[in-house]
């Protein structure tokens, strides 16, 4: 009932004009304000900044709260305006290192569900639907579930990728949702061995920037192009694609979401630079102007499906996914070294860490029989990478973070 209620507040928010969202953003900001008044961090910044306030036309003027802040001092962040034991807490996917660990209000989480429940219906949920979880994490009963509610069927990571598509094989869900490499793998074992997977209404994909590689695999396997969600630990639903896939829709009635450079200044629409968020539903440990090293771009033009949200154009992953190159220029690795490594299709899955000392070390995974030059993959890198030394080796296995995810490209810190 509480998601219900919640979606029936935002629902329309996604076509009010910019006058109407920065109202809503001004609001919330007085509340966060007051909230993060109240705990040891905020406090002393906002004493030494003098902030009697805050609202749109202060908040770029904060300084960015760090990753390494939030692990050192979460304590500091919590807000003496909730009780800590009330607070839920959850952990971070640990793409970056450790999980870290977060507290956020109930309100602020039926404010994330409700805009997971937005982003589904918007591209054609059904709440009696079926929908299969490929997760880390099952999903746990409620209880709606009884009256054919939101039904989860988990496909957990517990198992081989073989009962995985035996899985939703006999279950023939209706949605799909997870961790896009997860969705990949059965995709991939499906296409492989010649099963034809059922073909559901819509694929959600979440966790991992989504390529084009990835989207294809998905699509050839299971008819459909997946709908891409940017969402966070953090500030869990902050953007998603609609079914025109022009880029991420961002929840501004929920998050802010800034785009700035290596200095904290703002970047012009379409340039590439760092994203900082700011949760404006979470008043037990506020996340404002969180610096969540990812990197992206905001869109030049809106959506041609008529939302008015605002566009991020694309989100390129992590800062520890982009290859530091000679002369001090950096790319996305995942992008570049999947466009060159395409055209090896024994090549199931890859996975590339640059060393401290910029070399690169290439660990391959091939499909099942096959044999591969390694000779002409190292060739093709160092190419694409102006030179980099580069180490290639086959693996049986590629591991994944804590939380699941599955990162094809990171640098050692």
């Amino acid at each position: 009932m509480q998601q219900a209620y919640h979606l029936a507040k935002i629902w329309k928010n996604q076509w009010a004009d910019s006058d109407k969202i920065k109202a809503i953003q001004d609001r919330s900001l007085a509340r966060l304000y007051y909230a993060a008044s109240q705990s040891p961090y905020y406090q002393a910044l906002f004493g030494k900044h003098s902030y009697k306030e805050l609202n749109l036309d202060n908040l770029a003027n904060l300084p960015l709260l760090t990753k390494t802040t939030v692990k050192e001092e979460s304590h500091r962040l919590l807000s003496g305006a909730h009780e800590r034991d009330k607070l839920l807490q959850e952990k971070t996917g640990g793409s970056t290192g450790k999980p870290t660990q977060i507290y956020r209000t109930r309100e602020s989480t039926y404010w994330s569900r409700a805009a997971k429940l937005r982003t589904f219906f918007a591209n054609g949920y059904s709440l009696f639907g079926r929908t299969a979880k490929v997760s880390y994490y099952p999903a746990g009963k409620k209880i709606y579930h009884r009256f054919g509610i939101h039904r989860y069927i988990n496909v957990n990571y517990d198992i081989s990728v073989e009962e995985q598509v035996k899985r939703i094989c006999e279950t023939k869900p209706e949605f799909i949702e997870g961790i896009a490499s997860g969705i990949e793998d059965i995709a991939k074992y499906g296409i492989e061995h010649g099963i034809k997977l059922p073909y559901p209404r819509q694929i959600f994909t979440n966790s991992e920037s989504i390529n084009e590689s990835i989207r294809q695999t998905i699509e050839k396997a299971f008819g459909c192009n997946p709908i891409d969600v940017y969402a966070t630990t953090e500030a869990k639903w902050v953007a998603w694609e609609c079914e025109r896939h022009e880029g991420y829709h961002i929840n501004s009635d929920l998050v802010i979401v800034e785009i700035v450079d290596d200095d904290g200044q703002p970047c012009e629409a379409g340039a590439v630079g760092n994203i900082v968020l700011t949760d404006l539903t979470n008043t037990g440990m506020p996340f404002i102007r969180y610096a969540i090293e990812d990197v992206g771009a905001m869109a030049i033009t809106g959506c041609s499906c008529g939302r008015t949200f605002p566009l991020i154009k694309q989100v390129y992953g992590k800062t520890i996914e982009f290859i530091k190159l000679p002369g001090g220029m950096q790319k996305p690795g995942a992008p570049l070294l999947s466009s060159e490594l395409a055209i090896f299709t024994a090549i199931d899955r890859y996975k590339v860490v640059q060393k401290k000392d910029d070399s690169l070390e290439v660990k391959v995974k091939l499909m099942p029989g096959k044999v591969i030059d390694t000779d002409e993959v190292k060739r093709r890198i160092t190419r694409v990478c102006d030179g980099l030394e580069c180490n290639v080796r086959i693996v049986s296995d590629l591991d994944k973070t804590e939380g699941g995810k599955f990162l094809p490209f990171t640098r050692e810190k």
